[in-house]
């Protein structure tokens, strides 16, 4: 239960990482021109 506790923000601090990293790949591959 404690492990679960403590994973939780984990995980949701690094799916919110994953967005913002695919964010930014996707605004550069716009800006150069990519898609």
């Amino acid at each position: 239960m404690d492990k679960i506790v403590m994973l939780t923000p984990l995980y949701l601090a690094g799916s919110a990482a994953g967005l913002l990293v695919g964010y930014f790949v996707w605004l550069s591959g716009r800006s150069l021109g990519f898609w």
